[in-house]
């Protein structure tokens, strides 16, 4: 007799498993596509509301949208898209593979020699589809172009864009992670057992909380910058600069005009230059921060004139960017946060002697004062010659004195001090200084208004400023020009261009109880910078809370600050360094509105 079992009756082991597996796959879908969209949207419940929308959170999918898709999807009847609407296209529409990479790489492949140029590669990129800036292009072709040839096959342009899909979508799943975290530590944040009860002198406008993963200091020490392999056969044009604070207490430094006759491949590398062995060993734990924007010389249709950033940063405090950039002018900003290079707080107690007196009545400067003029000298070779030209001796005239070296005046430093080829030596500058300490009789006023303005204390110990070192390096030109154009303030001429890279590199999200008020946070291995951008018709104030952050440094006075942001303006809320690099160092911000 033959036994049926019924229909109702318990799967088998074999088919559980794959029904658990099914449901497995679709959850991880589930979570990718709603981190997808969490990259371009605040909450799965905002709506796509254009077809540019569209196309950018399904490029952050890693589908290749193209106009056919785009127009199947939405037609000229469509007001608006749902997540739902969302998740059902990318269920139809697959994944880039291994034929649509074939066909884009014979695409981009004209002469069909089986080879890809950076240059074809970089254009494409640039100009079609979500564009993408120059030093990013160059940064994904840097990691995958494995013999330095200059050009891609198909193995390492398959590589590169897998690769790039992978972090991305890596990326995405991280901001998920921390939108959950936000969400769950708000949601519990009440009063429960064990809980303290909140202080009624605590403002009632919830906070927003951001924290970042502990940084180990392992990360910063196996840091490298991603050199050009091929670097030794590039043209190398070497300057110096220095950081200086003015009366206000901004940092400004001496920028630099950057000179293309023709288009080129660019490597740039700013680092701290220090003049002794003891200077070096006093910042080994912390090297002051010394970065570089890369401008226009003029803003593109947008406003912006920046360029790109170094973004690449290795163990002893070398900053470094990679670009191509078209023939033609541009501005090399350097800049430094402020989080390590600070106002001393009081000078020390004992002044050290500058001149003495001589048994005949003369003055003589000291070994020390002379040790430090040398430095000085060094701090004003910019272009590392062993010499002072007279533009950089006028560089210098302008910081200590604010005067402009005139005909007359060069004409008797000419005449009177040791010149080179036109410069002056080292010897001919610390003879002028003797020449100004007799004229005044031995007093050393004027000498120590010229030190002070060079960064030195009373002791002669340089804690106000900061030396750099500036190396460009061009690719395709022999004759690139790099030259000083005066000093910068900081304050007035980078912070929208600085403002503008933190928008778009960081991760956006909103200030609670404000819609138009957006937190940007911008995080690499070794800084995090905060910036906020009100789009409001009136100013608007936050304190933004950084003190329960671990080993860190602010460019402000406090972790805990208040920012005002006027109406339709963004500004720099935070930058954060680690205070000590061989130590774990972990961010953790809140802000709240204020008024």
């Amino acid at each position: 007799m033959t036994s049926h079992r019924p229909s109702s009756s318990r799967p088998s082991s074999g088919r559980r498993i794959d029904s658990a597996r099914s449901r497995k796959n679709d959850e991880e879908t589930f979570s990718d596509l709603k981190a997808y969209y969490l990259m371009v949207f605040d909450d799965i419940k905002d709506e796509i509301t254009s077809k540019e929308k569209l196309n950018q959170v399904l490029q952050q999918a890693g589908r290749n949208p193209t106009r056919k898709l785009l127009d199947k999807h939405w037609r000229k009847s469509t007001e608006c898209l749902t997540f739902d609407d969302f998740c059902d296209i990318c269920k139809n529409e697959p994944p880039t593979s291994e034929d649509d990479l074939m066909k884009a790489f014979k695409k981009i492949d004209v002469n069909s020699d089986g080879y890809i140029t950076n240059k074809e590669l970089m254009k494409v990129m640039t100009t079609k589809g979500e564009k993408m800036s120059r030093a990013e292009v160059q940064k994904m072709i840097d990691e995958v172009d494995e013999n330095g040839d200059g050009k891609l096959d198909y193995k390492e342009f398959s590589k590169m864009v897998m690769s790039t899909a992978k972090e991305c979508k890596q990326k995405a799943q991280r901001h998920l992670e921390r939108k959950s975290k936000e969400k769950s530590r708000r949601n519990g944040s009440g009063d429960g057992p064990g809980s303290a009860k909140k202080s009624s002198s605590e403002p009632k406008s919830p906070r927003s909380k951001h924290e970042d993963r502990p940084k180990s200091p392992a990360v910063l020490k196996r840091a490298k910058l991603h050199e050009p392999k091929n670097i030794k056969n590039w043209s190398l044009v070497l300057r110096r600069g220095s950081f200086f604070f003015d009366d206000d207490s901004n940092i400004v430094s001496q920028q630099f005009q950057l000179v293309l006759p023709e288009d080129s491949g660019v490597w740039i590398t700013i680092e701290p230059f220090y003049l002794r062995p003891s200077d070096e060993s006093r910042y080994s734990d912390a090297p002051i921060d010394t970065m570089l924007m890369l401008l226009r010389d003029r803003p593109d249709r947008d406003g912006n004139r920046l360029v790109t950033f170094t973004e690449q940063k290795d163990n002893k405090g070398k900053f470094g960017l990679r670009c191509d950039l078209d023939a033609g002018k541009y501005t090399l900003m350097p800049f430094t946060t402020g989080c390590r290079l600070k106002r001393r707080r009081s000078e020390p107690k004992v002044e050290t002697k500058l001149v003495r007196k001589q048994d005949d009545g003369s003055f003589m400067l000291t070994k020390s004062f002379k040790e430090a003029l040398s430095d000085i000298f060094e701090m004003n070779d910019l272009d590392a010659n062993g010499l002072l030209s007279r533009d950089e001796f006028n560089m210098y005239n302008i910081r200590t004195s604010g005067e402009e070296v005139t005909d007359d005046v060069w004409e008797v430093v000419e005449e009177q001090f040791e010149l080179k080829k036109g410069q002056i030596t080292r010897k001919g500058f610390i003879d002028l200084n003797q020449m100004e300490a007799d004229d005044n009789e031995g007093d050393t006023e004027d000498l120590w208004v010229t030190l002070s303005s060079m960064g030195y204390n009373k002791n002669l110990e340089m804690d106000e400023a900061c030396p750099f070192s500036l190396e460009v390096y061009t690719e395709d030109t022999k004759k690139a020009d790099v030259k000083a154009t005066g000093f910068t303030d900081p304050d007035q001429q980078y912070s929208s261009d600085l403002c503008h890279a933190i928008l778009s590199k960081g991760d956006a999200s909103k200030v609670k109880n404000m819609k138009d008020l957006t937190m940007y946070t911008y995080t690499t291995d070794f800084c995090t910078s905060v910036a906020l951008e009100n789009k409001s018709r009136s100013k608007v104030t936050v304190r933004v809370d950084c003190s329960k952050s671990k080993n860190c440094v602010s460019c402000r006075d406090s972790l805990d600050c208040r920012c005002d942001i006027p109406s339709r303006e963004s500004v720099v809320a935070h930058h954060i360094f680690p205070q000590n690099d061989t130590q774990e160092w972990h961010f953790r911000c809140s802000e709240i509105i204020v008024k």
